[in-house]
């Protein structure tokens, strides 16, 4: 869907020796700005037919955008292409619910990235929740990687369970 791909410099398709068709190798994304054009694409075309989605789907897009953000590597990009085949074979009628099992899968062990890309009215740091018995392990480990304002889990050392990490 990204515009480069729409402009066809070779009118006539190859063939195999098979008989099949061949198409042309069209650009792959791999960086943000090139989801954000295709999704952007994308969107236009499913909302002119189904207005009701426009809401889950800048949603979606916030979650890439918001998971992108958090985490170095190509995180976001493995999510997204797990999460659209998934979609493909349950067919969802919302899309903005993360689907919490491929993104712990994508995202386990990745690093996250230096808090130079927080703004100002962002914290660096989520809070942990004060009501959960389950310790988060990466506030243990020195920062919680929790891809929203909030982590579900509490911020207390998992040695003593007292208010600071342990060491």
């Amino acid at each position: 869907m990204l515009a480069v791909n729409l402009v066809e410099k070779d009118p006539e398709p190859r063939l195999l020796l098979d008989g099949r068709l061949v198409l042309k190798q069209r650009r792959r994304i791999e960086d943000i700005a090139s989801w954000m054009e295709a999704f952007a694409i994308f969107s236009l075309i499913l909302v002119s037919s189904f207005p009701h989605r426009w809401k889950d789907l800048i949603q979606y897009q916030l979650l890439i955008l918001r998971t992108y953000c958090h985490f170095s590597g190509r995180v976001w990009l493995a999510y997204d292409q797990s999460f659209r085949e998934h979609a493909a074979a349950t067919r969802p009628t919302d899309c903005s619910s993360m689907n919490v099992q491929l993104f712990n899968f994508h995202a386990a062990g990745s690093s996250v990235r230096s808090s130079s890309l927080t703004t100002s009215n962002e914290s660096p740091e989520s809070p942990g929740s004060s009501s959960s018995t389950i310790l988060c392990k990466s506030w243990n480990k020195g920062r919680c990687t929790a891809p929203f304002s909030f982590c579900r889990y509490s911020h207390r050392c998992s040695v003593c369970s007292g208010a600071h990490q342990s060491s």
